[in-house]
């Protein structure tokens, strides 16, 4: 089990998409990823 260090306490709230397929993404898509990303980052 891997747990982020006290410098790095967001480490685990990344995401990575390959700019192709999230070109492909329709806008509305797009907003509730980004919106679910930054409520997980809150």
């Amino acid at each position: 089990c891997y747990m982020p260090a006290f410098h790095e306490p967001s480490a685990g709230l990344e995401i990575v998409v390959n700019a192709d397929a999230w070109a492909e993404l329709p806008p509305h898509l797009q907003a509730i990823i980004e919106n679910a990303a930054d409520a997980a980052a809150a």
